[in-house]
């Protein structure tokens, strides 16, 4: 601290230089989708972009990939992410939203689509090598069938499974409604009148009281 000019009122010397640096202590980081126990909650310094939030807590570049940032409930666009300073007061969830699959989807395709091209080479660009059309269009055939099951053999084809009875999704049924519960997510506000289903802030719990419940 400097010493106090001639010309500073009184009792002016006493006051710090500055405040102390402000954080947001509502910063909530889900890293794994399936387990609620592991949310936790850190203090981020007030007017960080959710850039540097994510860059400080969030190492695992690939669960960076997979990041999902919502700011008050409303989600917020990556490319936004270094424009965005989250403040004093501001709720910020970063959670992993699961994507995608194994891969095998994909890989099939890749393979379906060589041995059309495949088949396609050898009934015409080698048709020429062949003796006659039709041991070419046979050969075609033959390298179609031979290949599809050397990919049904490589990678089976999802099995329907006809052991539970097949029920309509109930996503757009009322009868389907219920109170979800949503720990450490921001409760949403509705302006106008909605028929809804409020969330759940925790877990419901039941008490008994004589006969009453």
């Amino acid at each position: 601290m400097t010493a106090p000019r001639d010309d500073m009122p009184a009792g002016l010397e006493t006051l710090p230089a500055c405040g102390p640096a402000r954080e947001n202590r509502r910063t909530a980081i889900a890293l794994h989708p399936f387990d609620p126990g592991s949310v936790r909650t850190v203090a981020t310094p007030s007017g960080e972009t959710i850039e540097q939030v994510v860059r400080r807590h969030v190492a695992d570049p690939i669960l960076r990939a997979h990041l999902v940032a919502e700011l008050d409930g409303i989600e917020v666009a990556r490319d936004s992410w270094a424009t965005t300073p989250v403040y004093e007061g501001d709720f910020l969830l970063l959670r992993v939203r699961p994507s995608g699959d194994d891969g095998a989807k994909i890989l099939r395709t890749v393979l379906q689509i060589a041995v059309v091209a495949l088949a396609t080479w050898v009934g015409g660009g080698a048709g020429g090598a062949i003796a006659t059309q039709f041991w070419a269009a046979a050969a075609a055939a033959t390298v179609m069938v031979v290949g599809n099951l050397a990919i049904n053999a490589l990678i089976p084809p999802p099995q329907p499974d006809f052991s539970q009875p097949s029920l309509p999704s109930p996503t757009y049924s009322v009868d389907g409604a219920r109170n979800q519960a949503l720990p450490y997510r921001p409760m949403p506000v509705l302006f106008g009148e909605h028929r809804v289903f409020p969330p759940l802030q925790g877990v419901p719990v039941q008490e008994i009281v004589g006969d009453d419940v």
